[in-house]
């Protein structure tokens, strides 16, 4: 039924938005308002059939059931339940999947956002940088491999002299928790010697979110 208009198939969307199971046994014997689903499944091969809806929440998504070319398909209530139970689980599978799909799509947004943000992000682990965007390197000189191989001492040296203890002292703030983001101005060395004034937020990233997805790098 994917792409196909329910407009004409009233009776049965009717039975199936109310959480009804449809169950015929001849398509023959279905009443006259019935007619577009009679013809439909006549066209389809189908003489009885039993269909269950599948929601999602409140919403009906589709359905799912068994049919027969045969008149006389015989279905128990107990057989209706389990069939309702799979639908359940073709739900769970369906939303699993919408949710991967949502979370890989923030996923390629999240990565987009940050490859060409003219703001440097720069993440540091133990004192070393984990991750940096393609921003970093255009701006310092230093490629990203550089950037990621950098020693606590050499990125220290990076700044200048004069701004160093303003910046250990925050950073011993933030691993301390006197704070968990603070604001800081100071000078910073790119690779050809040149200066560059920095206006950085340095910003603690609780050890439970260390798990989020970088882009490659």
């Amino acid at each position: 039924m994917t792409g196909r208009s329910t407009e004409k198939a009233s009776w049965l969307m009717r039975r199936l938005k109310r959480n009804e199971p449809v169950y015929v046994t001849n398509i023959g014997d279905l009443p006259v308002e019935a007619g577009a689903e009679r013809k439909m499944w006549h066209r389809a091969g189908i003489q009885s059939l039993v269909l269950v809806p599948v929601q999602s929440g409140n919403a009906l998504i589709g359905s799912f059931g068994l049919a027969d070319s045969r008149v006389g398909l015989s279905i128990s209530e107990n057989e209706i339940r389990f069939l309702r139970l799979i639908s359940k689980v073709l739900v769970h599978a369906i939303e699993a999947r919408r949710a991967a799909e949502a979370q890989r799509a923030s996923d390629y947004a999240y990565r987009t956002l940050v490859e060409h943000s003219l703001q440097e992000l720069l993440i540091f682990q133990d004192g070393r940088v984990v991750f940096a965007n393609p921003i970093v390197s255009t701006n310092s000189g230093n490629t990203l491999a550089e950037l990621l191989e950098m020693t606590p001492e050499e990125i220290l040296a990076g700044q200048h002299p004069e701004d160093r203890p303003r910046i250990a002292e925050l950073i011993k703030d933030l691993l301390n928790g006197k704070t968990s983001s603070q604001r800081i101005e100071y000078r910073r060395f790119n690779k050809d010697g040149s200066i560059s004034w920095m206006d950085a937020l340095y910003t603690l990233i609780p050890v439970s979110y260390t798990h989020l997805t970088l882009p490659t790098i």
